[in-house]
């Protein structure tokens, strides 16, 4: 038993090695504590941060595809150039994947 702060961490090993001997190792790890019930922010931050930032970049690359697809029409049409593709639809895919997990981890739950 080790303490952390007010966290508790106890630990056990056990493992099973095939060679010519057996080792039992097992990790069991519990923390217990009033700081440990606490939401780890700067954790939720930083991959909100990052799964946001991957949403701007998808959605920046989507406009541009939607923009030079718009310029390179003899007949410039939104509609035409906002045409469902391949690379279109993965952008947007991410982008709301990316949106989604963002949004996930804006919000800490405690437990």
């Amino acid at each position: 038993m080790v303490l952390f702060g007010m966290c508790e961490f106890r630990y056990v090993h056990r493992m099973k090695l095939r060679l010519n001997y057996q080792v039992l190792l097992v990790l069991q790890i519990q923390f217990d504590g009033p700081e440990c019930h606490v939401p780890n922010l700067s954790y939720y931050v930083a991959f909100a941060t990052v799964f946001f930032l991957l949403a701007l970049v998808c959605l920046i690359q989507l406009v541009m595809c939607i923009v030079a697809e718009w310029q390179r029409m003899k007949a410039p049409s939104f509609l035409q150039a906002c045409h469902v593709t391949t690379q279109k639809l993965l952008y947007f895919v991410v982008f709301l994947a990316s949106i989604i997990r963002g949004a996930y981890f804006t919000s800490p739950v405690r437990k």
